[in-house]
């Protein structure tokens, strides 16, 4: 992801705007973060090449850091790894 042009949310389209729940494609590591005072835009890229920005509030993006944080170690646990 480092070789493409910056994530511009102004240039964004083509999601469904019903409501819903929604499932992205399989993403690559390597997410982004961008983040001002109050929000943050968490940027993944597909599979397939496309970049996916989700924009959260400071606040959900802690909650995303610890639900994540937990999950890793559930992983690791269950691998047999250590749990920190």
């Amino acid at each position: 992801m480092a070789d493409a042009k910056p994530f511009q949310p102004a240039e964004v389209r083509g999601f469904p705007r019903e409501p819903g729940d929604y499932l992205t494609p399989i993403c690559l590591a390597g997410a982004e973060v961008i983040t001002g005072d109050e929000l943050g835009v968490v940027v993944l890229q597909t599979a397939a090449g496309h970049r996916i920005g989700i924009p959260l509030r400071v606040e959900a993006l802690w909650d995303l850091h610890e639900a994540l944080g937990k999950a890793l170690r559930t992983l690791q646990a269950s691998e047999g790894g250590s749990v920190q």
